[in-house]
């Protein structure tokens, strides 16, 4: 049969990865013998992209055999999407914030620099409820993975925290709002309040967007603030304010962190902080109610500079002295972390 039949193949280019049959390969395998198998003489590795030169040989029914002609099979380079594959969690968010898709990806940064993450179906950040979507992961290379459904949880920050609210004025000219708010979840969390001050008849003044305070561990406290002041004697009515709570990865060390006040020689308090654990505490920060006769005033300072790099080492103390003229008691709540 050898001497019969010419078996001919063409060239051929597949995916990185992509096994391709011998057999695929033979452009007049009609006319060949029924019974006739293939086989490359030399097999391309599909495992590393190039281009392999082979032929194919072919077997006949009667034990004989003939190659065809040379052929070259190509490899194409490998996608990002062949490689890599993103691994993707369940996840919950709070209303008023922006969950990226990332933040369920949970090996991103074993990923290419420069992969974006969406989710394929709408999680409304804004509305409380139940989604369920999946993430397309966009390669730098313009390749795509599309992952297995998520479960994302929209929450409301209000139903993790419990809001004490403190309203006063100061002056015609000025008014302020001062909340204390206590993490009621079992999670760590960073929290932040805006605000917005109208006047008598319901006009907006000013407004204010708060920064995050954190992390705040479970049934910890702290206090969010707002002050407003108007050379104008505008007759403040009322300050509204929309609360919000995210997620952190920072671990608080208010555990290992001791804080004490106390009535100094002059007109003020010292507050000291003290580091009684085995590992450096990054900014402490402490949030002082101090009252007289039922009257609140609050004071909000940062025991160490954000630019500190050292950190409250072990066994270290650090004191900080602040003027306050009057006052019948003291209050504190205050944050703290394990790193930076």
């Amino acid at each position: 049969m050898a001497d019969l039949y010419n078996p001919l193949a063409q060239d051929y280019e597949t995916d990185f990865g992509k096994q391709v049959s011998s057999s695929d390969l033979i452009t007049n395998v009609y006319s060949l013998p029924e019974g006739v198998t293939f086989k490359f003489s030399k097999e391309p590795d599909y495992q590393k992209a190039g281009s392999y030169t082979t032929d194919i040989i072919a077997y006949y029914p009667d034990g004989s055999k003939n190659s065809t002609n040379s052929i070259t099979v190509t490899v194409k380079p490998a996608t990002d999407a062949d490689i890599y594959e993103p691994i993707v969690k369940d996840g919950e968010g709070f209303t008023g914030n922006d969950l990226k898709a990332s933040e369920l990806v949970t090996n991103a940064d074993a990923l290419p620099k420069g992969t974006e993450f969406y989710f394929n179906s709408k999680v409304d950040c804004y509305e409380t409820g139940v989604y369920s979507a999946t993430i397309t992961a966009y390669y730098p290379d313009g390749s795509k993975d599309v992952t297995r459904p998520v479960t994302v949880k929209i929450i409301s920050p209000l139903d993790v925290a419990s809001i004490e609210a403190f309203e006063g004025q100061y002056s015609p000219n000025s008014r302020y709002l001062m909340l204390k708010v206590t993490n009621k979840s079992d999670k760590t969390l960073n929290l932040r309040a805006s605000m917005n001050a109208e006047d008598t008849h319901g006009k907006e003044i000013c407004g204010m967007t708060g920064e995050e305070h954190g992390p705040v561990a479970p049934n910890q406290s702290i206090i969010l603030y707002g002050d407003f002041w108007d050379e104008k004697p505008y007759y403040y009515g009322h300050i509204n304010y929309q609360f919000y709570a995210t997620n952190t990865v920072h671990k608080s060390a208010n555990s290992d962190l001791k804080v004490e006040v106390s009535k100094n020689k002059g007109f003020g308090y010292d507050i000291k902080a003290t580091n009684i654990g085995t590992k450096k505490i990054y900014y402490p920060s402490v949030d002082v109610f101090l009252f007289k006769d039922g009257k609140v005033i609050y004071e909000h300072e940062t025991l160490m500079e954000p630019d500190d790099a050292d950190g409250l080492q072990p066994g270290e103390s650090i004191t900080k002295s602040f003027q306050s003229y009057d006052y019948d008691d003291v209050e504190l709540s205050y944050t703290s972390s394990y790193d930076k």
